[in-house]
């Protein structure tokens, strides 16, 4: 039954269908995750043109993560050290994650160091600070306890940040929660 109801799911993230390696021989390298690109596919291209710039590569690869949930630990986990052995093999000494789920599952698991993209972003002296009166901050579920992410992007924000949207859960509409919860993916366009 798990394997039919999450059937697309298995089909792109076994053995990550969109995985791309090729530019991914620099000492620095952005992975955006298996998600972001997908649905911000500008935003992608922007900051890929941004990373290039700095001589950071690019990596489209799925960290695991919607498997590992499924239960499927063991391959999960081979997944990771292949990825690991491969970036080690392109030379890779800084892995940049754009996605807060890939952070938090990656963390500890890899050898290589991570950092989130807004630390690198400040270290390369990109973005600019966005002043408003007031800011309405989403916590990413990953990031609601450390807030490693949060911490970051607030050197980029001049103003009051508020949390209007605390019991919002950032998979409520993709991943596995539409089929394991679905009244959590219901609810969530109506909190918003």
């Amino acid at each position: 039954e798990k394997d039919s109801a999450y059937s697309g799911l298995l089909w792109e993230k076994r053995g990550y269908k969109f995985a791309n390696y090729r530019k991914s021989k620099k000492k620095s390298v952005l992975m955006p995750g298996c998600n972001f690109s997908s649905f911000f596919p500008k935003t992608t291209k922007q900051l890929e043109f941004l990373m290039k710039k700095h001589k950071i590569g690019m990596l489209y690869e799925c960290c695991g993560k919607p498997m590992y949930e499924l239960g499927i630990i063991s391959e999960t986990e081979s997944n990771l050290k292949l990825m690991e052995r491969r970036l080690i093999e392109n030379g890779v000494e800084e892995l940049v994650l754009l996605c807060p789920n890939c952070y938090y599952f990656m963390k500890g698991k890899i050898q290589i160091p991570i950092v989130s993209i807004y630390e690198k972003l400040k270290e390369l002296g990109e973005g600019n600070v966005v002043e408003r009166e007031k800011f309405p901050i989403y916590y990413p579920c990953p990031d609601r306890k450390d807030k490693i992410f949060f911490e970051n992007v607030k050197y980029f924000l001049k103003g009051d940040i508020t949390e209007p949207f605390q019991n919002v859960q950032c998979c409520g509409l993709g991943g596995c929660a539409a089929v394991k919860e679905p009244e959590l993916s219901r609810e969530m366009p109506k909190q918003l």
